[in-house]
């Protein structure tokens, strides 16, 4: 269930706000207050994580009902603002979710690399988790993208994924920016982000090893090898 969105930079509202969900949540308010912004907010949410559609119009879930209009609409405008604006801005969403069931933990194909990390969390799955998302227009390919990704557990911050670049090694090394900005043929060829784990905090109250009864000569050592590798900003205070 949710039980919290958080919202910024998006259509009415500029300055972050949080607003508690409740299974029956009824919006009030005068005209351009915000209640459609909240909706819209949910909608485009959803276009993110279940279709990667970071620039909608017409939703799949509001069908002809809903059009945001694309992300230039949706980015929050000041008055008097020039009409590029949305370059220069993200915008940020953010939701608290608490399960009823128990999440099993990921497997790792690498065994090598993470192993012991599928006995990580104590209490996966029953604590509360935050997720934020930010998106940003990217001028190199001329559109929207997912730049940031962060995790809460229990109000503290567990990992943050961030965009690394894009995986071009398929492309002709003599290609330049512009040449992946204009061309279209690019464009369609399946072009993918590239993500960075950029923080993990090991001492997070959810990880296994934060127990009393642990040692650190406990600690998984292939993963701890793993994070402290390849990983450019691991929290260890």
């Amino acid at each position: 269930m949710i039980n919290k969105i958080t919202i910024q930079n998006f259509k009415s509202i500029k300055d972050r706000v949080e607003i508690d969900l409740k299974p029956i949540t009824l919006l009030f308010g005068p005209n351009s207050a915000g209640k459609s912004t909240v909706i819209q907010a949910l909608h485009y949410l959803k276009e993110i994580l279940e279709r990667y559609n970071t620039d909608p119009g017409k939703t799949n879930q509001g069908g002809e009902a809903v059009d945001l209009g694309g992300f230039a609409n949706l980015v929050h405008r000041a008055e008097g603002e020039r009409e590029d604006h949305y370059k220069t801005k993200s915008i940020k969403i953010g939701i608290e979710i608490e399960e009823d069931e128990l999440i099993e933990p990921e497997y790792f194909d690498n065994k090598s690399q993470f192993g012991g990390a599928e006995s990580l969390l104590q209490n996966a799955g029953y604590d509360p988790y935050y997720l934020e998302f930010t998106i940003e227009w990217d001028n190199t390919v001329g559109e929207p993208i997912l730049k940031k990704y962060e995790v809460f557990i229990s109000g503290e911050p567990i990992g943050c994924i961030e965009m690394a670049g894009w995986n071009v090694d398929d492309l002709d090394d003599e290609l330049t920016i512009e040449d992946v900005r204009t061309s279209q043929d690019i464009k369609n060829r399946g072009k993918k982000p590239k993500f960075k784990l950029t923080k993990l905090n090991l001492k997070h109250p959810a990880l296994l090893w934060t127990n009393e009864q642990i040692t650190d000569q406990e600690i998984p050592n292939e993963l701890l090898s793993g994070v402290l590798e390849n990983f450019q900003d691991v929290i260890l205070d």
